[in-house]
């Protein structure tokens, strides 16, 4: 599921436009008269809608006005589509297949139509030309064991290690007795040192753990996304942190020098799920800045 400093972090972690004017070369993306987030459009079949309260329906990071966009779709109550929009309003798609025991068994990655104007799900051409497509495996216990080369071992029911088939990278990711993340320490290969870092906790339900924890759901590194073009560098390091195997909400990260590299402060809903979270920092010194906003949208 992660790669060196992408694992630092979990994750994740990632997630998903007023009409604008439209030349030659640039898409736009349909959108609400009050919003900037890529909108559905209207099809024949009639959304799919979870009847579980709080199923994540949108998210999305905005970084100094650049948007990236993550929208998920239902069906029986499990993840089986996504689109994914970055900044430039391109539109990726992506499916799910399960197995037997309601895990995700494979995942699918769709080439971007530059026709797209708009997030439609029940448009089939939007999945009809497949470019890539991955295959999750579990242990007896339904937990994950491995995705596009990288394993998962477990301790009292989280994930304690992520390690390439070929040994390197690892990473170890410690517990406190609370069950939430003191610090991951990530080796590229046998003489790397490790590069820790530290994480404090809310006590409140982070959404991508119970996606991570029901359906075996990850989108990182482990699906090539970075790679492939899903997300860029420039949105990898907030997404590898929001995704993390934590079931609760990073509020602050720590170097390996124990100097904060952002905090982050949480709204939230009466089921104690975030519906935004603002990240805040220094940046070479100066004076702390707003570094990007989440916000969540559930069903």
């Amino acid at each position: 599921m992660k790669t060196p400093k992408l694992l630092i972090s979990l994750f994740i972690g990632l997630l998903f436009m007023v009409s604008c004017s439209q030349d030659d070369t640039t898409p736009t993306i349909t959108e609400d008269d009050n919003t900037e987030d890529p909108i559905e459009e209207e099809g024949d079949d009639e959304e799919e809608i979870p009847t579980e309260p709080n199923s994540l329906k949108s998210f999305t990071v905005d970084k100094n006005g650049d948007l990236y966009s993550f929208y998920f779709h239902y069906d029986n109550n499990k993840i089986d589509k996504l689109a994914y929009v970055n900044k430039l309003d391109e539109i990726t798609y992506y499916s799910f297949d399960y197995n037997n025991t309601e895990r995700i068994q494979e995942t699918t990655k769709y080439t971007a139509n530059p026709n797209n104007t708009s997030v439609d799900f029940s448009n089939s051409n939007n999945f009809s030309n497949a470019e890539s497509s991955l295959t999750h495996s579990y242990h007896t216990n339904n937990k994950l064991q491995e995705i596009a080369g990288f394993g998962y071992a477990y301790t009292n029911g989280l994930v304690d290690q992520i390690m390439s088939t070929t040994m390197f990278p690892t990473t170890n990711i410690f517990y406190d007795a609370n069950n939430k993340i003191e610090k991951t320490e990530t080796y590229l290969d046998n003489h790397d040192t490790g590069s820790p870092r530290y994480f404090e906790f809310d006590n409140q339900t982070n959404p991508f753990y119970k996606l991570f924890d029901e359906f075996g759901f990850v989108v990182d590194r482990n699906l090539s996304i970075p790679d492939s073009g899903f997300i860029t560098s420039d949105i990898n390091r907030i997404l590898k942190d929001l995704y993390c195997i934590s079931p609760y909400n990073i509020d602050q990260k720590r170097d390996e020098n124990n100097y904060p590299s952002y905090n982050v402060e949480y709204t939230y809903n009466d089921d104690d799920y975030p519906l935004e979270g603002v990240f805040t920092g220094e940046i070479e010194g100066q004076q702390e800045i707003i570094l990007y906003t989440i916000s969540y949208d559930y069903y």
